[in-house]
């Protein structure tokens, strides 16, 4: 009877921990929560004046000075946010070095960044796991500077400073959904090899435009590339973004007519709204909960047949 009565109990235990073992193991990396309004006012509100900080491989001062939270894992990753960053005419408002660990930089103002080519808002030297989101960056050099950086994610950034993106020699980045403006130039870029980056969602979008709804990857706003048509009016460029320099190179297979502030993303192709990608949470739960109560039956008729 002891051991009936341990069986029921562990078997309950098991109904209510299960669902928060998924959620706390599998977090939800919808795309739909990276893609949100950019520096809308509740954002602002809560944001903060930072002083520039630099990172070469120890996210420890950062996050004892309260600057980050997390644990630079991939579940739990640092996170820089809500932070407006001026810097002061010279240099970089955020350098990174030499890191791998797991972070995102989100819903930051950096302005005002030194004007030598190689300063940005953002620079990531040596860095890779890193995610830029929903961040304004203006000054009189780059936006956002990446060199030998991979693996990274660039999403819903407006990139306004005399240039927009550096992207040197690096491979794996996934960049989408952002306003490339440069004053001068849209981007720069180094990476030869076409299979080396994405310019554009790793999955097909469902997004309303100008009051219609369409079902398509979608790419970057190019403020340059001034050529574009769109012979179907479904937002999206008829043709590719070259980028042109002393060779010719694809860039971006689905360019935005217009800057992202026109699209609103309905969902992604696999986001059912779960935790899981392509399963559903409360599925999950009511799978658990048939299974217990089936269990909990049988174990009811032993324990009278005892």
């Amino acid at each position: 009877m002891k051991n009936l009565k341990m069986n029921i109990f562990l078997l309950l235990a098991i109904i209510y921990i299960t669902p928060l073992m998924i959620i706390s193991i599998f977090p939800n990396y919808n795309v739909r929560n990276i893609y949100k309004s950019n520096l809308n006012d509740e954002n602002l509100r809560k944001s903060s004046v930072s002083g520039k900080f630099h990172i070469n491989n120890n996210w420890t001062d950062v996050k004892t000075a309260g600057i980050c939270t997390g644990e630079g894992t991939e579940s739990d990753p640092y996170i820089i946010e809500n932070l407006v960053i001026d810097g002061g005419g010279l240099g970089n408002c955020i350098l990174i070095e030499n890191s791998d660990v797991f972070f995102k930089i989100q819903y930051c103002v950096f302005n005002n960044t030194g004007d030598e080519y190689y300063d940005a808002g953002v620079k990531l030297i040596d860095v890779d796991n890193g995610q830029l989101l929903n961040n304004n960056a203006s000054g009189d050099a780059f936006g956002f500077y990446l060199n030998r950086s991979n693996n990274n994610i660039i999403v819903g950034n407006r990139l306004t400073g005399k240039g927009g993106l550096y992207h040197g020699i690096c491979e794996g980045n996934i960049i989408y959904l952002n306003n490339f403006n440069g004053k001068l130039m849209d981007m720069f870029i180094l990476t030869k090899d076409e299979s080396s980056y994405r310019f554009y969602s790793p999955k097909k979008a469902t997004y309303k435009y100008e009051g219609n709804t369409y079902k398509k990857y979608l790419g970057n706003y190019w403020s340059g590339f001034s050529r574009i048509s769109d012979d179907n009016d479904d937002g999206i460029g008829d043709e590719p973004q070259i980028y042109y320099d002393s060779y010719e190179l694809l860039i971006d297979k689905y360019p935005l007519l217009e800057p992202i502030e026109n699209y609103e993303i309905v969902k992604f192709s696999g986001d059912s709204g779960g935790v899981i990608p392509s399963y559903n949470l409360f599925f999950l739960i009511g799978l658990v909960s048939i299974s217990s109560i089936v269990i909990l039956s049988k174990l009811n008729k032993t324990i009278k047949q005892n």
